[in-house]
């Protein structure tokens, strides 16, 4: 376990640049398990996650490199279809694995996989959504084992024949059979009842590869599938209709490979652009899309921050506040982001904002609000609802306290609200903090926080 000690009380001042989005990054790298040679992704955080999603692909045989911000990985040779091991069980973004070994072997093995306990979050949406792709699925003890009908199954590209080049006349035979199986069912249509944003992403995975057409009915539509769409068209897919809620994916016969950029992670934009709000101050954001978070954006001007932005970068200026009340609802996109409710939470209580935040897509994910309780704020908490109200400051407790984080946002949260209280504060279980953020403490530290390890 570790903790960061906060300083609070100091305005912050000063400019940070945004790494490539997380939540683009993991279905990416699980992206490359389709690819023939090296995938090159620039500008990647240095985070856990991302680490630990390495750790995964090396664990099916995939070659891996992490420098700098640059990750070189060649998953051409890997031959095991089994989703486990301890990398696994540290991160959710494994399931995204899911889709992409079955669109490369038809038939993959999953264990529970890890992440933050902000819900149940099953798979059966996954399940139902490879169902209508002709996947069929099977629970024994504790692993979940999916794989093809059987006329396709008996002819899926197994590694040594499929993707080593010393069996080249091999490949051949056994690509023609698996294409020739496939021919009796064209075009492939899946209906999800809700947009599920890792659903959507491993069905795109598991239909971009064949001759097969998949339509996808019901499709998140997030900038993280886009750029997963961006990713894999760039190598040689055809995905039409990501960032709408149909997507048409044209299977193709192989993938090459591709240099990307992923897209600016705007959950920690909205993370800075949070925290100036609590501290007061000014900032520049740069490497980010006012687009992704035009939705935080209203609500923060509505407020009386003043916020400029040209080109790729995002310019804040806060003073003064209004307590002009707030209401958010998450939702998939367009709606309220539910990884930036808990950082709001955190800005409206240390300023003394009236919100009520609706969590429609969690049922855990007010741990944070509980812990900032502790400091004497006035939060009601009724089910999937959440109340703040403004405190007077002579009720709020003045003495150091060790709050804990229970989830990489709720940390976040955590540390917005120690960065505006004049005392210090301690955040416990910062290792949940760092699955997101290459390192929130040197980014506060250059704007002027008082925060250290």
């Amino acid at each position: 376990m570790s903790e960061i000690t906060v300083n609070g009380g100091r305005k912050l001042f000063g400019g940070v640049k945004i790494k490539g989005a997380k939540n683009a990054i993991l279905p990416i790298l699980a992206a490359s398990v389709l690819i023939r040679g090296e995938v090159k992704l620039k500008n990647c955080p240095r985070i856990s996650d991302i680490k630990n999603m390495l750790g995964v692909l090396r664990d099916l045989g995939a070659k891996a490199s992490f420098r700098g911000n640059t990750i070189k990985i060649n998953a051409s040779k890997i031959s095991k279809y089994e989703i486990k091991g301890e990398n696994a069980k540290k991160i959710r973004g494994s399931i995204f694995l899911l889709g992409a070994l079955l669109g490369r072997f038809g038939k993959a093995t999953t264990f529970a996989s890890g992440g933050c306990a902000i819900g149940a979050r099953p798979i059966d949406l996954h399940l139902r959504g490879l169902e209508a792709l002709g996947f069929k699925s099977e629970d024994i003890n504790g692993a979940t084992y999916i794989y093809r009908d059987e006329a396709i199954a008996q002819n899926s590209l197994e590694p040594a024949t499929g993707f080593d080049p010393k069996n080249t006349r091999n490949a051949a035979t056994a690509q023609k059979k698996a294409l020739n199986a496939m021919r009796e069912i064209k075009t492939r249509e899946v209906f999800l009842d809700f947009a599920s944003v890792g659903a959507t992403e491993n069905l795109i995975l598991a239909s971009v590869l064949g001759e097969e057409t998949t339509r996808i009915v019901g499709a998140a539509r997030e900038p993280e599938i886009v750029c997963l769409s961006g990713f894999l068209n760039a190598a040689g897919a055809k995905i039409a209709g990501a960032g709408t809620d149909e997507i048409i994916i044209d299977g193709v016969r192989e993938l090459s490979p591709v240099v990307f950029e992923p897209i600016p992670d705007r959950i920690v934009c909205a993370t800075y652009l949070l925290a100036v709000c609590a501290t007061g101050g000014s900032i520049t954001i740069k490497n980010t899309l006012y687009e992704h978070n035009e939705n935080l954006i209203a609500k923060l001007r509505s407020v009386g921050a003043k916020i400029q932005t040209r080109g790729n970068s995002i310019k804040i200026n806060v003073a003064e506040l209004k307590k002009t009340p707030l209401s958010v609802h998450t939702a998939p996109w367009v709606g309220f982001p539910t990884d930036i409710q808990s950082q709001l939470g955190a800005m409206c209580a240390v300023r003394g904002i009236p919100l009520t935040i609706t969590e429609n897509l969690f049922e855990n994910r007010f741990s944070y609000a509980s812990e900032l309780k502790k400091l004497g704020f006035n939060i009601e908490i009724n089910g999937k609802t959440a109340k703040f109200e403004p405190t007077p400051r002579e009720n709020l407790t003045n003495t150091q306290l060790a709050l804990t984080a229970e989830d990489l946002r709720g940390g976040a949260a955590l540390i917005i609200a120690a960065l505006a209280l004049p005392q210090k504060t301690t955040v416990k279980n910062y290792e949940l903090v760092a699955r997101g953020y290459e390192d929130i403490v040197a980014d506060l530290k250059k704007l002027g926080a008082d925060i250290y390890l």
